[in-house]
């Protein structure tokens, strides 16, 4: 005599269902925590903004990888971090030398940026 179970034997009989979610409460309590919004005013230019634990969490890891000023807890808004980046850019193209910036000028001619390698050239030009 071969009869089948059905598929949700547990649940017609009447046991209680398994909890399949396997996450502790101090795990649900984390996860909450990081999905809650925090304020905070960025350390250059002041602004207050809304930013999840998780955002704040992961900038200040890459800001210990990169091992820059801000290790510590410091937020920096994007407008400050993309200006910061531009001066930076700047600075690299202003105090490059000859042989760097016609690697540059290379480089952007084959991916068809002519603009910017004349830009590059009229730098190079200058120098010479």
């Amino acid at each position: 005599m071969n009869s089948k179970i059905p598929r949700y034997f547990a649940q017609i009989v009447g046991e209680s269902k398994a909890n399949t979610s396997q996450k502790t409460q101090t795990e649900r309590k984390i996860f909450d925590a990081k999905r809650k919004v925090h304020k905070v005013s960025c350390y250059k230019c002041g602004e207050k903004r809304k930013i999840p634990l998780k955002v704040l969490n992961a900038q200040l890891t890459s800001y210990k990888a990169m091992r820059t000023e801000n290790e510590g807890n410091h937020f920096c808004c994007y407008e400050c971090i993309s200006n910061g980046l531009k001066e930076v850019r700047e600075a690299r193209i202003n105090t490059a030398g000859e042989q760097k910036l016609k690697k540059a000028i290379a480089v952007l001619k084959k991916a068809r940026k002519f603009k910017a390698a004349e830009l590059l050239e009229s730098k190079l030009e200058a120098l010479i």
